[in-house]
């Protein structure tokens, strides 16, 4: 397998991630001081403010990170139809977090109520492409590509208000998956029912 070999900023970047994401699992909570992350890091405690500004950078470039694992574990396997697809989805995004909840509840009660003009776009990429994923399978789109960011959006935003009130408590680790699997399925049931209405109920169907 080859190696990317990564800058000296590149590295310097990566060791105050994985710094991060140690102190979370150590310490349970967000919490800690980003003097003491630099020191875990190795790292001046200046150098995390110029590689990415706030905490929140980089708590959202851990995100991120841990995104790109599991987008990659959750969408597989995954069934032949939309519906099928996206269920799956659901279902295989809520049992990666439930099997870590000691470091992704602290990461997204944190990163919830925090906006960040870099890194949260980002994270809304990948987000945005692994539900337009689910939607289009292996084959080409169906749908016109507008309409399809359109609907993957709001299967991001039940996504997102699923994976919230578990953080909180409020939707059990044996709920999680169910409970978003169903949303998404009458989201995109919804869906077709409005564009097989044609253009008065699809324009009903955006209020």
């Amino acid at each position: 397998m080859e190696h990317v070999r990564l800058t000296p900023k590149e590295r310097r970047k990566q060791k105050i991630i994985n710094a991060a994401e140690e102190l979370i699992r150590q310490t349970g909570g967000t919490d800690f001081s980003m003097i003491l992350l630099a020191e875990r890091a190795g790292v001046s405690p200046t150098t995390p403010y110029n590689l990415f500004g706030t905490k929140g950078g980089i708590l959202y470039a851990l995100l991120n990170q841990s995104a790109d694992t599991v987008y990659v574990e959750a969408r597989r396997p995954r069934g032949a139809t939309a519906v099928e697809r996206l269920q799956d989805s659901a279902r295989g995004l809520a049992a990666v977090l439930v099997r870590d909840p000691s470091f992704y509840k602290p990461l997204y009660t944190f990163l919830l109520a925090i906006p960040d003009p870099v890194w949260r776009p980002a994270f809304t990429l990948r987000s945005q492409q692994y539900w337009r994923d689910a939607l289009t399978g292996d084959g080409p789109a169906e749908i016109e590509d507008k309409e399809l960011d359109r609907l993957a959006n709001r299967l991001r935003f039940h996504a997102l208000g699923c994976v919230e009130v578990w953080v909180h408590g409020e939707l059990a680790d044996r709920d999680f998956g169910p409970e978003m699997a169903r949303g998404v399925a009458d989201l995109y049931r919804g869906w077709q029912a409005a564009s097989s209405g044609g253009a008065d109920a699809m324009d009903g169907a955006k209020g």
